[in-house]
Parts: C-alpha cells; structure tokens; sequence
C-alpha cells in the first residue's frame, strides 16, 4: 500500500464529508446520519483499499477527522 501523508488523509476526508454532507466544516466533529455514515466509510474503504474493523468505527473518537485519518495511516 501507498504510505500517505497524515494531512493529505484529512484533506482527503474532509472532501469525502463535503461530498456526503454539504453543511460538513473543517474543525467541527462529524455529525450524520446512519446512512450517510455507511457511505462515508465505504468511500474513505474503497479510495484507501482496507476495511474498517468494527471496533474502529464506533470508537467514540470516530467522529474526528484527525482520528480517522490516523486509522488509515496504520493501515
């Protein structure tokens, strides 16, 4: 796998939020419905090639940006 840059992730992920939640801004915790929270983690899946481990999506700190991208960092 591509090893990324922690602040192009966030970038990359904040572009993803916009896309699913148009009212989304930068520095606010992610907020959204259950449908569009499936849609958001398939899409951060598909563009980065890993899944999410059920324990890492209702982590409580899943709803940071900077969270999420550490994650897929790891990964």
């Amino acid at each position: 796998m591509v090893k990324y840059n922690i602040k192009d992730i966030e970038k990359e992920i904040i572009k993803i939020l916009k896309k699913i939640d148009k009212s989304y801004e930068k520095n606010t915790k992610i907020d959204i419905d259950s449908l569009s929270f499936v849609r958001f983690v398939m899409e951060i899946e598909k563009k980065y090639s890993f899944k999410f481990t059920p324990a890492e999506m209702f982590d409580e700190k899943f709803n940071q940006v900077s969270h999420i991208a550490n994650i897929v960092k790891s990964k």
